[in-house]
């Protein structure tokens, strides 16, 4: 979990940690790089020596999260603009106009492979899901580019598709402009909603691959 900046710049990353103890041993015992460790959902308490972390057994599952300090394998960042200029987000809270949400994910995750002989650049495919609510009132005609827009009869829910690095691996141009999520719409009154993006690198399963 990343928590990001109206610009796409990193705040803070946790990660969440499972054990389960299937042989009922009386400490768990797991390997791990993560930063001020906290027991989320227990009173068990740990032990750690360098990266190996020890865990007391009490009859439940372990779950915790920790901070870590590296880069994301997907970058985000996020442009304004009012009337077709780009502008900084703080000069647009609670103008009026016509008003663009650029989101770009950049693919970091890269990898020099061997195909067919012969050396080639491929990116682990992510594929990114953003969702964003946009309230009914005060904005309308919305479009997107790479997303669906659902109105409920109250809000407008954008939910995009994007996969970064895809264009780059496969050179297809179908695929260029699909590293992006935009959304443009009439305000009367601006605000920035919450944007959430769910990135997994599970894009293609074996059973696709046969397709």
């Amino acid at each position: 979990y990343a928590n990001l900046n109206n610009d796409g710049e990193v705040l803070k990353i946790f990660a969440n940690e499972h054990l389960i103890n299937d042989e009922n041993n009386e400490i768990i015992t797991d390997k791990t790089d993560l930063l001020n460790i906290l027991n989320i959902n227990g009173n068990e308490k740990f032990t750690q020596e360098n990266n190996i972390i020890n865990w007391e057994y009490s009859g439940n599952d372990i779950y915790y999260k920790g901070e870590t300090n590296k880069e994301l394998p997907v970058k985000m960042s996020i442009k304004y603009f009012q009337n077709n200029e780009e502008k900084e987000l703080s000069t647009l809270i609670g103008q009026s106009g016509n008003f663009k949400i650029q989101i770009i994910y950049t693919n970091s995750d890269i990898h020099n492979v061997n195909i067919n002989g012969k050396k080639e650049e491929l990116y682990t495919p992510f594929l990114v899901t953003t969702g964003l609510i946009i309230k009914g009132e005060n904005n309308k005609n919305i479009t997107v580019n790479n997303a669906k827009v659902i109105n409920n009869g109250i809000d407008n829910i954008v939910v995009g598709i994007s996969s970064p690095g895809l264009y780059e691996s496969l050179k297809l141009e179908e695929l260029k402009n699909l590293n992006e999520v935009t959304i443009e719409f009439e305000s009367t009154k601006f605000e920035l909603p919450n944007i959430y993006s769910i990135i997994t690198p599970k894009v293609l399963e074996e059973e696709d691959l046969k397709i």
